[in-house]
């Protein structure tokens, strides 16, 4: 019996097949949307990362092109610094920048007092290994390069002369001679001549060529502390270069590491060693001895209360004179424990430290309570400066002793726990009475009995 038509085509699609073919062409569309809308959404992340903007972050070198280098590399990265996209710029003066980038064997000091600036850490790290070399119109063996050829233009290329007087001289007297007597104003004075090179960093100038000594220079990074013209959050952007560019530096295990004696770098620095130990002894002996990195030791017993604004206030003054005069501060606060588990009744707030904001900052949130345990404040203090291993003053701020034992060999072992180079100043604030176990090891005591008399007593210690 035949089939009869039912009007519809046998061509026709099952429920289920056009289910699959709607799921791929869903699956194909937000494909293609995904892919349209990923760029818009990375660049939505990137501007929420930087949520407070752009930030500048002025950069001083005592060679450009070693400033260059490490500028671009830090900009490559694209650091975000407290919510601002940080952007490195070279500038041409210290007064202007957040970080300091110099060899590190230079002596920074001068060119940090000429600018007013100090050094917001202790231990600037290494961020860059620059190449010595000398260029000439060819390039010659560095195993047969005599010095007499070498010229140093200075005071262009202070760095790269110094450095390579050094490594090709015999000794630091023919270094220093040879900067002397061989010294050019600029590289076109010795551009026609073929037997002449001069001492370069990382790459020769116009259309001559380097010639690599097979040696570097290490460049140091010193982050600032902030000023008027430089906010905090610059010089927070100058640390993370400085820790930057250290975690990222590539060294040469073959290649030498200079080391510029002092009195090479006098014969460009702009205060020389000589001039600089005369200017030094015209201060007179008296504030040379009082020139020193200072440990605030600060008493913040139940006693100190009615005088902590005072204290506060004084400390910040001196903790600013002592880092404008080239040295560091830390802060160490004591008094007894006063929550349980805890034994001892001293606390390292600060190390030392070139930011006396940071100190000045410390010290006005500490609290007052419990009792003056100062001698074992002393000691630990003591203790920790000699590790040290350099000259340092402590500076106790105390309003007595609570933990006098009345050893009569008390004196004689704080004595001997100070050693030779820790020297002890006192300020005794109030009216309590005198350890003096203490004031007979101190060498300078100042009294201040009233919250008024607190500032000036600081000051007599620490000028």
């Amino acid at each position: 019996m035949g089939r009869h038509s039912d009007g519809k085509s046998n061509y026709r699609l099952s429920g289920g097949a056009i289910l699959v073919i709607l799921v791929a062409f869903a699956v194909i569309l937000s494909a293609i949307l995904m892919m349209k809308l990923k760029p818009e959404q990375s660049d939505d992340a990137s501007e929420a990362q930087c949520v407070s903007g752009e930030l500048s972050l002025p950069v001083a070198s005592t060679e450009r092109s070693v400033g260059e280098a490490i500028v671009a590399a830090y900009n490559e990265s694209h650091r975000v610094v407290r919510d601002y996209c940080v952007q490195a710029e070279l500038v041409d003066k210290v007064e202007d920048a957040a970080i300091l980038l110099a060899p590190e064997t230079a002596n920074p000091d001068a060119v940090l007092r000429n600018a007013k600036r100090s050094a917001a850490v202790p231990d600037p790290q290494i961020v860059y290994a620059a190449p010595l070399g000398v260029e000439g119109q060819t390039s010659t063996d560095p195993a047969t390069l005599k010095l007499e050829s070498v010229r140093f233009v200075l005071p262009e290329r202070s760095d790269a002369s110094v450095a390579v007087a050094s490594l090709l001289a015999k000794d630091e007297a023919g270094a220093v001679d040879v900067l002397q007597q061989q010294a050019v104003e600029d590289i076109e004075s010795i551009q026609d001549e073929q037997s002449l090179y001069a001492a370069a960093i990382e790459q020769a100038s116009g259309d001559r060529v380097f010639t690599s000594l097979d040696a570097v220079l290490n460049y140091v990074g010193i982050p600032l502390n902030s000023t008027d013209n430089v906010d905090e959050n610059k010089s927070r952007a100058g640390q993370d270069l400085m820790k930057y560019a250290a975690s990222t530096l590539k060294t040469d295990s073959k290649s030498q590491v200079v080391d510029v004696p002092d009195q090479v770098w006098s014969q460009v620095a702009e205060i020389p060693v000589d001039e600089t130990e005369k200017e030094q002894k015209e201060v007179g002996s008296e504030n040379q001895q009082q020139a020193l990195d200072t440990l605030f030791l600060y008493d913040t017993s139940d006693a100190m209360q009615p005088f902590k604004p005072a204290v506060d206030t004084a400390i910040r003054d001196a903790a600013y004179r002592v880092t404008e005069s080239g040295h560091q501060v830390a802060l160490w606060n004591y008094s007894s424990p006063l929550n349980p588990g805890v034994t001892k009744g001293w606390r390292s707030n600060i190390a030392m430290t070139s930011d006396a904001e940071d100190v000045a900052y410390t010290a006005s949130l500490l609290g007052t309570g419990g009792a003056p345990q100062t001698r074992e404040a002393l000691f630990a203090a003591a203790d920790a400066m000699r590790e040290l291993d350099r000259d340092i003053r402590i500076v106790l701020i105390t309003t007595g002793t609570a933990d006098d034992d009345g050893s009569p060999q008390a004196a004689a072992a704080l004595q001997d726990r100070l050693g030779e180079r820790i020297k002890l100043d006192v300020v005794r604030v109030g009216d309590s009475p005198a350890d003096t176990a203490v004031t007979d090891v101190a060498s300078v005591v100042k009294e201040a009995p009233s919250a008024e008399q607190v500032s000036a007593a600081l000051t007599a210690v620490v000028d």
